[in-house]
């Protein structure tokens, strides 16, 4: 079978990275993938491919497309700062010599240019989704937070700030709904929560769309534990008794990744102990971490898998504060390294931790439930610890390696090609 992934994000960082992984692991499960990418390093023998080319005139064309999509947000003056991709423009790839030869297109995130709605449907192939946030079945938000809208047509859109309805985004939402309803889609969300949230959608036609609840991978030949005092001493992290207490990626300008949260967690931890040295990467207002001054190291934005790994095999927690989150895989790379972790049980996470086995799935979305997760891990006997951190590990492996996902993905390949 010939498998061609869609995707317009950076594989070799970020969200990306969960593309570049199923690929590979197809690929050693014996599965002819390829991957067509609007910001890849093309390596042909790897199966990697990109949209811009070595002419300029290709280059200009990928560097412009999401910025003439862009351009009908100018109607909208008072949007505020989430993420709204209208999907109106992108390559028409229909005739891709890469399109033409797959049996099967999936879709991963297709935003920023690399596809619109339109191009979408003129694909003509069996299509799988990978659902990696909201945007598929919204009319152009990626995260709905409170927003319920996307479930009834959208309209008077709190993104975009609009009192009118019909607006910006319930047109999207409608035309998705027009070009999608007679696709041979088989959706594939990363969590429960999405799947539920997904068949809320008018996107979603019961009589015609298939939705396969596959979880977001991690290669756990790059995650694994380090020993922990010469992890803490290759970063320069204290080893001193303290508990070091990570987090990361969370933007603390993004008000779905919970930064408010964890802020008044932390002020109930210093009130209440233990004594505690907390590690940040991503991107966080140092403004934000004053009140933590002497007691916080900020690790800065980091890529190296190498580096990330020893940062998590460091820390006796990882927090992951997010209020809405499609899968969470910072909270699965923290596993697969033996690190308890502390999140919400709500949304994608909810469905990563075993409560109190592998970490602590705190109720949805007080501090006092993120703080009390900490102080119990951080309290926990040598011995229990270790068993905490074995089951991380296990469950991490068994439940999101990069070979378990491909697996489920090739049985749903084959099933879609043997019903043609």
């Amino acid at each position: 079978m010939k498998i061609l992934h869609l995707n317009g994000t950076k594989l070799f960082s970020g969200a990306g990275r969960g593309v570049l992984w199923l690929h590979q692991g197809l690929r050693k499960l014996g599965v002819d993938s390829q991957v067509l990418s609007q910001e890849a390093s093309p390596d042909a023998e790897a199966g990697i491919h990109s949209l811009i080319g070595t002419d300029r005139p290709s280059w200009f064309k990928q560097r412009m497309l999401p910025r003439l999509d862009r351009l009908l947000l100018l109607r909208y003056p008072l949007k505020n700062k989430r993420l709204f991709s209208p999907g109106v423009l992108g390559n028409d790839l229909a005739q891709h010599p890469l399109v033409k030869a797959a049996d099967i297109v999936h879709l991963h995130w297709i935003n920023n240019g690399m596809l619109g709605v339109r191009n979408i449907a003129a694909l003509n192939k069996p299509l799988v989704w990978t659902v990696r946030d909201m945007w598929p079945f919204t009319g152009g938000c990626h995260y709905s937070l409170d927003c319920t809208k996307y479930t009834t047509g959208c309209g008077a859109c709190p993104v975009l700030q609009s009192a009118a309805d019909p607006d910006l985004s319930s047109r999207r939402l409608a035309a998705k709904r027009a070009a999608f309803a007679a696709l041979p889609i088989h959706w594939a969300p990363i969590s429960p929560w999405m799947a539920d949230c997904l068949r809320q959608s008018p996107v979603y036609h019961p009589a015609g769309h298939a939705v396969h609840q596959i979880m977001n991978c991690v290669n756990m030949d790059l995650f694994f534990p380090e020993e922990k005092h010469l992890a803490r001493q290759r970063l320069g992290l204290p080893d001193d008794g303290r508990k070091l207490v990570l987090s990361g990626a969370i933007n603390s300008a993004n008000p779905y990744k919970g930064f408010g949260q964890y802020q008044r967690a932390m002020e109930l931890l210093g009130a209440e102990g233990p004594d505690i040295h907390y590690v940040f990467f991503g991107r966080v207002d140092p403004a934000a971490l004053a009140p933590l001054a002497g007691r916080y190291t900020a690790l800065g934005y980091v890529e190296d898998d190498a580096y990330l790994r020893l940062a998590y095999s460091a820390a006796d927690v990882f927090v992951a504060p997010s209020i809405q989150e499609a899968f969470g895989k910072t909270i699965v790379e923290a596993m697969a390294c033996g690190t308890p972790v502390v999140c919400f049980n709500a949304t994608g996470t909810g469905a990563l931790v075993e409560h109190l086995v592998s970490g602590y799935a705190a109720p949805p979305f007080a501090p006092e439930g993120l703080a009390a997760g900490v102080r119990h891990i951080c309290a926990l006997p040598p011995a229990a610890y270790a068993a905490m951190t074995a089951a991380a590990r296990q469950q991490a492996t068994e439940r999101f390696s990069a070979t378990a996902i491909a697996g489920e993905y090739r049985a749903l390949y084959q099933q879609i090609l043997s019903a043609q």
